[in-house]
Parts: structure tokens; sequence; C-alpha cells
């Protein structure tokens, strides 16, 4: 009878260990499912500002790229204005040579015709 007190006793201690080990497991494991979620959230909060932060540097980047166009183009503009204004002078002083080259053909041919008749006039009285 001893012997089956102390099977009682072993079988009855055993549910008690198994019946411990399952609230244990049980709450390990609602420990872990809690661990596991606020691992989830603090993953989900990260991801979302590294997604933020990562459309603030693109939005800079796009910004700044927009900046350097814009400055490339004004330079660009800058310099076909000035070798507009170099290629305005270069008309402007070559109108200027035609000019006086003109003036200086008619004051010739003016010369030329007053001393035409000039010898005109001479070759008359003579």
């Amino acid at each position: 009878m001893e012997y089956i007190v102390t099977v009682a006793l072993a079988l009855a201690a055993a549910a008690v260990g198994v019946y411990a080990g399952m609230v244990l497991a049980a709450k390990r494991g609602k420990e872990a499912e809690e661990e596991a979620s606020a691992q989830f959230e603090k993953l989900r909060r990260d991801a979302l500002a590294e997604a933020e932060r990562l459309k603030k540097e693109a939005r800079i980047q796009g910004k700044e790229e927009g900046y350097q166009l814009r400055q490339e183009a004004e330079k660009e503009l800058r310099e076909q204005k000035a070798e507009l204004q170099r290629q305005e002078r270069r008309l402007l002083q070559k109108e200027e040579q035609i000019d006086a080259k003109q003036d200086l053909l008619e004051k010739k041919e003016m010369e030329l015709l007053k001393r035409g008749k000039e010898l005109e006039a001479q070759e008359r009285r003579v």
C-alpha cells in the first residue's frame, strides 16, 4: 500500500509539475508574444522614420539638383549674352569702318569731280 501511495504521490507531483510547466510555458509564451509585438512595433516605427528621412533627403536632393540646373542655365545664358555683345561690338566697328571708307570715297569722288570741272574750265579757256 505504501507503494501505491508513493506512486499516487509521484503521479500527483508529476501532474502538479506538468501543470506548473504548462502555466509557466503559457506565461513565457505570452511574454514572448508581448516582446515580439513590442519589437514589431519598434521596427515599424523605425521603418516609418527611415522612410520619412529618405523622403526628406530625396526632396532636398531634388531641390539641390534643380538649383544646380538653374545655375548652369543662367551661366550659359550669361555666356551667350556676352558672346552676342562681343559680336555686336565687332559688327558696329566694321560698320564704322565701312562708313569711314564710304565717307573717304565720297570725299575723293567730290574732289575728282571738282578737279574734272576745273580741268574742263581750263580747257575752255585755252
